[in-house]
């Protein structure tokens, strides 16, 4: 069997949102999958579907694969194009990638694909899970590193904090030596302008012209 551009579409693990559809064209003879992280004993729901924009004479075979985290087979499903959504259930066992894989297997018309994974709300008989401890010990460490973060944050905020004192204390500083310097300046003009007229005067007066 050829595959023409295998895995030609794969988004970014988190950038799907688990509660809003997406949607993405398949060639015949082409497999596109996208991955989804999944958390541990949650049951999800994968919800398909699939159309195309004419009228088929002849029926396409689109296949949908569900694989979990170790690229075990969860589902192998055939998806009926131009009919309601198909729904399928799983309880998540290992947290991780889950990817969801279609593949158009021939006819000469693309298929698009409308897929959705949500998490099944859980029932009032349904209690939290135990916390073991290897939970503990993420959830520790996960700790420690916001910790360290919110630490790291917190100084950078106090050296900011001190850069801003500094940088106002340097400005009060300056705008303190500019008005000494204007007042000197006008200072010394006056006492310039002072001594001119006295030598003037001076100087006519000896000269006998005042």
């Amino acid at each position: 069997m050829t595959f023409a551009p295998i895995l030609a579409l794969y988004l970014v693990f988190c950038a799907i949102s688990l509660s809003s559809g997406l949607q993405f064209d398949v060639r015949p003879r082409e497999l596109r999958c996208v991955g989804t992280e999944l958390d541990r004993f949650e049951t999800v729901i994968f919800a398909t579907s699939a159309s195309t924009p004419t009228i088929l004479k002849k029926k396409q075979k689109l296949t949908l694969t569900v694989t979990d985290p170790d690229e075990n087979t969860i589902f192998d499903e055939k998806i009926s194009i131009g009919v309601k959504s198909k729904e399928l259930e799983h309880k998540v066992e290992k947290r991780g990638v889950y990817q969801m894989c279609y593949e158009l297997h021939d006819g000469l018309t693309p298929v698009r694909v409308f897929f959705h994974v949500d998490y099944k709300p859980k029932t009032a008989g349904e209690g939290g899970r135990k916390v073991g401890k290897d939970d503990m010990s993420t959830l520790s460490a996960q700790l420690d590193v916001l910790s360290e973060r919110i630490r790291d944050i917190s100084r950078e905020i106090e050296h900011a904090r001190k850069q801003e004192i500094d940088m106002k204390q340097a400005g009060e500083a300056t705008t303190w030596s500019v008005q000494w310097f204007s007042i000197m300046s006008i200072v010394i003009l006056l006492a310039t302008s002072l001594w001119q007229i006295i030598y003037l005067r001076t100087f006519f007066v000896s000269k006998k012209l005042l």
